[in-house]
């Protein structure tokens, strides 16, 4: 903590001015590097062939970029593609991507195959015996449940047999 005869020599002033260039310093270096990291990125992805659109708001279980598209014309700030009409698309919101190596109908037909195979080489479940019985059942032969009612009258009757 400065003194208070410290500071009343120095005065507020001077600190504030020591201040305000260590501040200006700072801000040039931060803005030379942002502006120089930025048009190198704005570069490279300006003359992608192909990019992919982010989504505004993706749900959770929705890609965030789209499939690759085709670059048909662009600007300085902005891109129309193939396949999304006459609408245009900041750069912010494209991503580069590269060539697309398969067209979409062949990889449906893939998929397609890929889903024959899993469903006829899937192993059937065990089967479970629904018919399972109890002690009961195996000595008299009779359901059970007929069992439990047959024993209740019988107690009821006064005609239960003697264990």
């Amino acid at each position: 903590m400065v003194s208070k005869e410290l500071y009343d020599k120095v005065g507020h002033q001077a600190n504030y001015k020591q201040l305000k260039c260590l501040v200006a310093e700072f801000a040039d270096e931060s803005t030379a590097a942002r502006a120089k990291g930025h048009t190198e990125e704005a570069e490279g992805s300006r003359d992608a062939e192909y990019v992919r659109l982010k989504t505004i708001k993706p749900k959770w279980c929705a890609p965030r970029l789209s499939e690759p598209l085709k670059v048909t014309q662009r600007t300085d700030h902005a891109v129309r593609v193939d396949g999304k009409g006459d609408t245009w698309y900041h750069w912010s919101r494209c991503v580069e991507a590269p060539a697309p190596t398969r067209t979409l109908a062949d990889t449906i037909q893939d998929l397609g195959q890929l889903n024959i195979r899993q469903t006829t080489e899937a192993p059937q479940p065990p089967s479970v015996d629904i018919d399972s019985t109890s002690e009961k059942e195996e000595t008299t032969g009779e359901p059970m449940a007929a069992q439990e009612i047959t024993a209740g009258e019988e107690a009821q009757q006064g005609t239960a047999p003697p264990k």
